[in-house]
């Protein structure tokens, strides 16, 4: 299942550290703040971060899950309320995805972040048009299906370069004969 960004959760239930049948959806009509927490280090980063806006999480307005999934972060994570728990991950399988046309991006640039991506799961961001220029191609459209992977075969078509054992496929009713 796929959740974005503003879109309820399932009611499931989850190992807190406080309760073994925490019942999630108990927390609707709250803001909920998830924190995923890869291992120790970070625990305690985050733990640091959390602690210098404590007052905010009543429980009431606001509550935060700390997923965690090392096992020493499992075996030292202890549920701090009201406000916080800690959610036992030993799976893995938590995954987020951003609503279409938004994209999750690192850094600390309060306008946008520092980087983008390389592609989403939605269907507008995976037919992506490659675009030939110039005397070594035909001219024309070419219908074939293509992925960005056939643009180098085709560039080393057009000078003779043999592109044998690399991704994807020259693109030969695109190259000038």
């Amino acid at each position: 299942m796929t959740l974005h960004i503003g879109e309820a959760a399932p009611w499931f239930v989850a190992e807190t550290s406080s309760n073994p049948t925490f019942a999630v959806h108990s927390v609707a009509g709250r803001f909920v703040l998830l924190g995923f927490i890869p291992d120790a280090a970070e625990r305690e980063k985050a733990l640091g971060l959390f602690a210098a806006r404590r007052a905010k999480f009543d429980d009431v307005n606001l509550c935060a899950f700390m997923i965690v999934r090392d096992p020493e972060s499992i075996e030292q994570a202890r549920d701090a309320l009201p406000g916080l728990r800690f959610m036992r991950d030993r799976s893995g399988d938590i995954t987020l995805a951003p609503a279409p046309y938004w994209i999750f991006v690192p850094g600390r640039n309060p306008h946008g972040g520092n980087a983008t991506t390389h592609g989403s799961a939605n269907e507008y961001d995976q037919h992506v048009p490659l675009i030939f220029l110039g005397a070594p191609f035909a001219p024309g459209r070419v219908s074939d299906a293509a992925t960005p992977a056939d643009l180098a075969p085709t560039l080393a078509a057009t000078v003779g370069l043999p592109y044998d054992g690399i991704e994807g496929r020259a693109l030969a009713a695109a190259v000038r004969k």
